[in-house]
């Protein structure tokens, strides 16, 4: 039996490639700006959202899911993804819209995997080792021959 993890990880992957390159269609459109693009993306995850809290909302009616707000700490750890997850969203969109192809930004923000590991080893206490560093090691090769190396670039 296939882990939760794995199939959710793998159904993220091909999402993800399907929205950047829905993304890169969008921009690559005429008076299409990136700004206007995330505005009205966080508009329809708001109605989302808004929809998902009034479902449950009446369905518990408890308010449950406002204990987020009654935790300082709970509060800037939600604060903080919402930051950096905007940011990133932005970062990334934008690298789309300036690359000749999403795959390389696609590549480059791969990267992220050496970040969250090295991260995760001094927030959790990971053991590093020999063959993780092997493989982050090739992660960064891997990563350097794809977006210099790939063929049918414009620049």
């Amino acid at each position: 039996m296939i882990k939760t993890w794995i199939l959710h990880s793998f159904l993220a992957a091909v999402t993800f490639s399907i929205g950047d390159l829905s993304c890169k269609l969008l921009l690559n459109q005429k008076d299409v700006e990136l700004t206007t693009v995330l505005a009205i993306t966080a508009i329809f995850l708001g109605i989302i959202g808004t929809v998902y809290f009034i479902k449950k909302t009446t369905k518990d009616k408890t308010f449950s899911f406002l204990k987020v707000f009654k935790n300082k700490k709970t509060f800037l750890y939600l604060l903080g993804f919402v930051g950096f997850l905007s940011l990133g969203e932005y970062y990334y969109h934008n690298a789309i819209l300036h690359s000749d192809n999403p795959s390389f930004v696609t590549a480059m923000s791969s990267l992220s995997i050496v970040f969250i590991y090295l991260l995760t080893i001094a927030l959790y206490n990971f053991t590093f080792n020999t063959k993780t560093l092997l493989g982050i090691v090739l992660t960064i090769i891997g990563i350097y021959i794809i977006t210099m190396y790939s063929e049918n670039k414009k620049y």
